[in-house]
């Protein structure tokens, strides 16, 4: 079975999105070390950023960029939760 077929068989998922999710993924692999942060109910941990969120760091062309405006983002985020603001990516 050819791949955008396979894509949209089994995933429902258009060829440019799989390699939307494929980019963002080997971008996510150049930062090993991302923070994580709380969920809503500060029980579970996730990650930092979603897929788009890391498209976008990947257009820095920069890991070590990419890795500080993440660090940055995530503990900006973390304060405001503190101090009961709403927080958003």
């Amino acid at each position: 079975m050819p791949f955008k077929e396979y894509l949209t068989a089994k995933w429902e998922w258009s060829e440019r999105r799989a390699y939307q999710l494929i980019d963002a993924a080997e971008i996510r692999l150049k930062l090993p070390n991302l923070p994580l942060i709380e969920s809503q109910n500060e029980q579970d941990v996730q990650s930092a950023l979603n897929e788009t969120q890391m498209r976008q760091l990947g257009r820095l062309k920069s890991p070590t960029k990419a890795k500080a405006i993440a660090e940055r983002v995530v503990k900006e985020v973390k304060e405001r939760k503190k101090k009961g603001e709403k927080a958003f990516f």
